[in-house]
């Protein structure tokens, strides 16, 4: 099935500035033809709030996905866009973390704070 590049929402907008960070991960979940599947992806960017998974699955809008980090820490995410460049043969996915608590970065106090890099995952 062909996959529709540059597939987005606008209802899921970040809120907190990207870091480009590369992390593998383990994710698995459900891919866009309803396939269980279990891989391993690296992040882009991330951000407090979520991040940019390369991967090799097409994933749908509004999916869940369990990311698995190499120390053990489980995060669920939300898909909020996805995208397969041809060119390229990248396939690239948004994702908006349930709960960021453990997550690489995290702002203890408001505006203007600096971030802070969890050792942790």
């Amino acid at each position: 099935m062909f996959f529709m590049a540059n597939q987005k929402t606008n209802s899921t907008r970040r809120t907190s500035r990207r870091i480009h960070l590369r992390i593998s991960f383990e994710v698995a979940g459900h891919d866009e033809n309803g396939q269980h599947f279990s891989t391993g992806a690296q992040t882009r960017n991330i951000s407090r709030e979520g991040g940019c998974l390369l991967l090799d699955r097409d994933l749908k809008l509004g999916d869940l996905i369990r990311l698995k980090s190499p120390k053990g820490s489980l995060f669920i995410a939300k898909i909020c866009w996805a995208n397969y460049d041809m060119q390229r043969n990248v396939r690239q996915a948004g994702f908006k973390l349930s709960s960021n608590r453990g997550w690489v970065l995290h702002e203890p106090s408001r505006e203007n704070s600096p971030l802070f890099f969890n050792r942790m995952i």
